[in-house]
């Protein structure tokens, strides 16, 4: 398996408020898309970040068998739980009244080849296999909702000036609660793991297309080439990614 991460703050953003954690050694992959603003939403993401490799770097090297995917999954949703509570103390001791939150998407990789995926927020995670391109966590927010119910389409949906509400993020009160699935890699198959920086201004196809066609897959070209995709469309926000191979 082979990977390769970027973070840029884009062009209309002063500061870069996303967090990306790449930890060979846990297991850990994970985006992090801040929000607050004054440096809150920065703090948010890191917070998520140190928290989850904490502990999943804690619980990697106490263990003496390898973990099956329900201790996995309880693992990952008190990590989670821990996250949003120290950012809920940390906007309570700094913010002043600001809203401080963040997405967090976080791949963990099992020593059998399969992982657990947690998420909340809009962040993405996405699955390339056969040349095929599936998202395979759901966005929080309010415009996904719309969709789901069928009030309006997906095409709509990405053209709306709500498409970012978020529903659900850590740090926001009873708004919190992370989707936990587990994923079954195969030779072959490539995981991006991207903040809205990017998802958001690139349609999947765009991306599908950029992935079936990386030839003898220079991650880091292609790492590359995302983010400059992202710039041309205007970098209207932080762009973070994590891109793996699994050869």
């Amino acid at each position: 398996m082979r990977f390769v991460e970027r973070t840029h703050a884009g062009i209309r953003r002063e500061k870069n408020e996303d967090k990306v954690r790449c930890g060979p050694e846990s297991g850990l992959f994970m985006v992090a898309d801040g929000m607050g603003g004054h440096s809150f939403g920065a703090e948010a993401a890191r917070t998520a970040v140190e928290t989850l490799e904490n502990r999943l770097g804690a619980v990697i090297r106490g263990a003496v068998v390898p973990l099956d995917f329900s201790a996995r999954e309880d693992i990952l949703r008190k990590a989670f739980e821990e996250a949003h509570e120290r950012i809920v103390d940390f906007a309570r001791r700094n913010a002043r009244g600001h809203t401080v939150g963040t997405t967090a998407t976080a791949l963990w990789l099992g020593s059998d080849g399969r992982a657990a995926v947690a998420h909340v927020g809009d962040s993405r995670l996405y699955l390339m296999r056969d040349n095929a391109l599936r998202q395979m966590t759901k966005d929080h927010t309010f415009v996904q909702e719309a969709v789901d119910i069928g009030r309006i389409t997906p095409d709509q949906a990405r053209k709306s000036p709500y498409a970012h509400t978020l529903t659900r993020a850590l740090g926001i009160a009873d708004r919190h609660e992370c989707d936990v699935f587990e994923l079954a890699l195969q030779p072959g198959d490539m995981v991006l793991i991207c903040s809205d920086g990017l998802s958001g201004v690139a349609v999947d196809s765009e991306i599908e297309s950029m992935l079936a066609d990386s030839g003898d897959r220079d991650l880091d070209a292609l790492a590359d080439t995302l983010v400059e995709l992202a710039l041309d469309r205007g970098g209207p926000d932080n762009i973070s990614l994590v891109l793996l191979d699994f050869e």
